[in-house]
Protein backbone atom coordinates (compact mmCIF):
# COMPACT_ATOMS: atom_id res chain seq x y z
CA UNK A 1 0.00 0.00 0.00
CA UNK A 2 1.29 3.45 -0.96
CA UNK A 3 1.02 5.49 2.05
CA UNK A 4 1.92 9.19 2.56
CA UNK A 5 4.97 10.14 4.51
CA UNK A 6 5.68 13.61 3.89
CA UNK A 7 6.03 16.14 6.43
CA UNK A 8 3.02 18.12 4.74
CA UNK A 9 0.71 15.43 4.93
CA UNK A 10 -1.30 15.07 7.89
CA UNK A 11 -0.97 12.02 10.93
CA UNK A 12 -3.77 9.48 10.49
CA UNK A 13 -4.39 9.94 14.92
CA UNK A 14 -5.06 13.68 14.40
CA UNK A 15 -8.70 14.03 16.48
CA UNK A 16 -11.23 14.38 13.29
CA UNK A 17 -14.09 16.31 12.32
CA UNK A 18 -17.09 14.40 10.42
CA UNK A 19 -18.61 15.87 7.90
CA UNK A 20 -22.62 15.48 7.65
CA UNK A 21 -23.66 12.80 4.89
CA UNK A 22 -26.22 14.73 3.04
CA UNK A 23 -25.35 12.98 -0.38
CA UNK A 24 -22.91 10.35 -2.06
CA UNK A 25 -20.45 10.83 -4.84
CA UNK A 26 -17.63 8.86 -6.43
CA UNK A 27 -13.85 9.82 -6.00
CA UNK A 28 -12.12 10.44 -9.44
CA UNK A 29 -8.69 9.03 -10.24
CA UNK A 30 -9.50 5.34 -8.39
CA UNK A 31 -7.90 3.92 -11.93
CA UNK A 32 -4.43 5.11 -10.54
CA UNK A 33 -5.09 3.93 -6.81
CA UNK A 34 -6.27 0.38 -7.02
CA UNK A 35 -3.31 -1.08 -5.32
CA UNK A 36 -4.17 1.11 -2.21
CA UNK A 37 -8.04 0.52 -2.56
CA UNK A 38 -7.89 -3.26 -2.69
CA UNK A 39 -5.47 -3.28 0.46
CA UNK A 40 -7.91 -1.40 1.98
CA UNK A 41 -10.88 -4.12 0.94
CA UNK A 42 -14.77 -3.67 -0.06
CA UNK A 43 -16.99 -2.15 2.64
CA UNK A 44 -17.21 0.82 5.36
CA UNK A 45 -14.08 2.95 5.80
CA UNK A 46 -13.07 6.40 7.01
CA UNK A 47 -11.66 9.21 4.94
CA UNK A 48 -9.41 12.11 5.33
CA UNK A 49 -9.71 15.19 2.61
CA UNK A 50 -6.75 16.59 2.34
CA UNK A 51 -6.00 19.88 1.15
CA UNK A 52 -3.44 20.18 -1.93
CA UNK A 53 -2.34 23.65 -3.16
CA UNK A 54 0.44 22.57 -4.43
CA UNK A 55 -1.10 20.25 -7.13
CA UNK A 56 -0.17 21.65 -10.76
CA UNK A 57 -2.94 19.71 -12.17
CA UNK A 58 -5.52 21.86 -10.09
CA UNK A 59 -4.55 24.32 -7.83
CA UNK A 60 -8.49 23.31 -5.49
CA UNK A 61 -7.46 19.59 -5.63
CA UNK A 62 -8.90 17.97 -2.42
CA UNK A 63 -6.76 14.64 -1.75
CA UNK A 64 -9.00 11.54 -0.65
CA UNK A 65 -7.00 9.12 1.33
CA UNK A 66 -8.21 6.15 3.53
CA UNK A 67 -7.63 6.16 7.07
CA UNK A 68 -5.23 3.27 7.92
CA UNK A 69 -3.32 1.88 11.18
CA UNK A 70 0.36 2.64 9.10
CA UNK A 71 -0.80 6.29 7.75
CA UNK A 72 -2.89 8.20 5.26
CA UNK A 73 -3.24 5.97 1.58
CA UNK A 74 -4.46 8.02 -1.30
CA UNK A 75 -7.33 6.68 -2.86
CA UNK A 76 -8.52 9.72 -5.49
CA UNK A 77 -9.73 13.09 -5.12
CA UNK A 78 -12.94 14.96 -4.43
CA UNK A 79 -14.46 15.54 -7.45
CA UNK A 80 -14.88 19.56 -8.52
CA UNK A 81 -17.81 21.14 -9.42
CA UNK A 82 -20.97 20.85 -7.35
CA UNK A 83 -18.77 19.99 -4.22
CA UNK A 84 -16.90 23.58 -4.32
CA UNK A 85 -13.38 21.84 -3.95
CA UNK A 86 -11.86 25.12 -3.00
CA UNK A 87 -14.25 25.78 -0.30
CA UNK A 88 -13.70 22.22 1.38
CA UNK A 89 -9.62 22.40 0.56
CA UNK A 90 -9.79 25.80 2.57
CA UNK A 91 -11.90 23.76 5.16
CA UNK A 92 -9.26 21.24 5.35
CA UNK A 93 -6.16 23.58 5.42
CA UNK A 94 -8.01 25.46 8.09
CA UNK A 95 -8.40 22.19 9.99
CA UNK A 96 -4.71 20.75 9.46
CA UNK A 97 -3.62 24.11 10.96
CA UNK A 98 -5.30 23.09 13.71
CA UNK A 99 -3.89 19.33 13.28
CA UNK A 100 -7.61 18.52 13.00
CA UNK A 101 -8.45 15.73 10.06
CA UNK A 102 -11.68 16.32 7.91
CA UNK A 103 -13.05 13.11 7.48
CA UNK A 104 -15.50 11.20 5.60
CA UNK A 105 -17.90 8.32 6.09
CA UNK A 106 -17.31 6.21 2.22
CA UNK A 107 -17.06 2.59 1.27
CA UNK A 108 -15.11 0.62 -0.98
CA UNK A 109 -17.48 -1.42 -3.60
CA UNK A 110 -16.82 -2.84 -7.09
CA UNK A 111 -17.06 -0.31 -9.93
CA UNK A 112 -16.28 -1.34 -14.09
CA UNK A 113 -12.96 -2.43 -13.99
CA UNK A 114 -11.94 -2.75 -9.86
CA UNK A 115 -12.84 -0.89 -6.77
CA UNK A 116 -14.50 2.91 -6.84
CA UNK A 117 -14.50 4.48 -3.40
CA UNK A 118 -17.87 6.42 -2.22
CA UNK A 119 -18.15 9.37 -0.25
CA UNK A 120 -20.77 10.76 1.84
CA UNK A 121 -20.70 14.13 1.65
CA UNK A 122 -22.55 17.64 3.15
CA UNK A 123 -24.34 20.08 0.69
CA UNK A 124 -22.85 22.97 -0.16
CA UNK A 125 -24.85 25.08 2.42
CA UNK A 126 -23.00 23.21 5.38
CA UNK A 127 -19.50 23.76 3.77
CA UNK A 128 -20.29 27.60 4.06
CA UNK A 129 -21.68 27.82 7.24
CA UNK A 130 -18.72 25.71 8.90
CA UNK A 131 -16.68 28.18 6.78
CA UNK A 132 -18.29 31.35 8.11
CA UNK A 133 -17.34 29.51 12.08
Amino acid sequence: MGLFRKKETPPQDWPQELVPNEGTEFVRGVTYNQVNIKAIGKGKHKFALVAEPTNKADRDAVMVCAIVKQGLAKVGYLPAGEYKTEHFQALAARLESEKVLLVSNGKVEKIEGGLGVQLQLPKWQWLKERLAQ
